[in-house]
């Protein structure tokens, strides 16, 4: 049995020091599972990250904490954030 591919990531905001990247996935009709990926581009360590996300009113959203709170230089996709949204 085959792994599945992980979903084509999508640039979502991106500066001269960071840059932040989802990937999306369907888990039913009514949800969808939203994987954050940070990436580092200063040869400095990178603290106090806070991700914030807005849904519409019939929707809602479950923001998971990030998996660490630094992110180390230079590093590419080491720390990630995961998300559920659901369609109520």
């Amino acid at each position: 049995m085959t792994t599945p591919a992980m979903p084509a990531l999508f640039n979502a905001f991106e500066d001269s020091s960071i840059k932040i990247e989802f990937s999306f996935q369907r888990k039913n009709n009514n949800e969808h599972h939203i994987k954050a990926f940070y990436t580092n581009k200063l040869a400095a360590p990178m603290t106090g990250v806070n991700l914030q996300v807005a849904v519409q009113g019939y929707m809602k959203i479950q923001l998971l904490a990030i998996s660490s709170n630094e992110i180390a230089p230079l590093s590419a996709q080491q720390v990630t954030q995961e998300m559920n949204v659901i369609n109520s």
